[in-house]
């Protein structure tokens, strides 16, 4: 997995938005997997791991072909920084149209 070299990282010092990691698989799949994750987006059900993996794998295809601009959210819940909370995306439906889609972790 590879990202373009251009993907910012974003941060506030609290909060980040970075790319996707293989080490984020764990944490989308705990959040795909949670009942309101479920009820309120569009998740395979059952969700597996492997559906946490393939995600990830191709937000760096998205962000090469620039269909969709997604980021982990790193938060730090005072637990520390660099925990898993979730992944945004702003991506493109064409004609000038955006979607902006929003997950949270439910830790």
């Amino acid at each position: 997995m590879s990202y373009p070299a251009d993907v910012p990282v974003l941060t506030d010092g609290r909060v980040t938005l970075r790319p996707h990691t293989r080490d984020d698989v764990e944490g989308v799949y705990e959040q795909c997997i949670d009942p309101t994750s479920i009820r309120c987006t569009t998740v395979p059900d059952p969700y597996t791991r492997d559906h946490a993996a393939d995600f990830i794998q191709r937000r760096a295809g998205a962000w090469e072909n620039g269909s969709d601009w997604g980021f982990a959210i790193e938060a730090d819940g005072g637990s520390g920084p660099g925990r898993f909370g979730g992944s945004i995306s702003v991506g493109s439906k064409g004609a000038g149209i955006g979607e902006i889609a929003f997950g949270a972790h439910p830790g």
